[in-house]
């Protein structure tokens, strides 16, 4: 949201990627889904370390997606 203090919004995204480590599944296409969330979470975090806001807010948006893909199909799964 616009307004957010930035640094909370990387605290945030820190806390995310600590949490999704407790994520766990031998199921490969689950990893894979897993692996690219994170990878967007760091890079949404890099991105408003660096001061851009667009770029976080994407990436943060598609690491969203991602974990909601990634409940759906572990649900299915699990």
């Amino acid at each position: 949201d616009k307004g957010t203090d930035q640094n909370a919004v990387v605290e945030l995204l820190m806390e995310a990627k600590q949490v999704q480590k407790s994520i766990s599944s031998s199921n490969a296409t689950l990893s894979m889904i897993k692996s690219k969330a994170t990878q967007k979470l760091g890079l949404a975090r890099n991105s408003f370390n660096d001061g851009d806001l667009t770029g976080g807010g994407a990436a943060m948006k598609e690491a969203l997606a991602d974990f909601k893909t990634l409940k759906e199909k572990y649900n299915a799964v699990y």
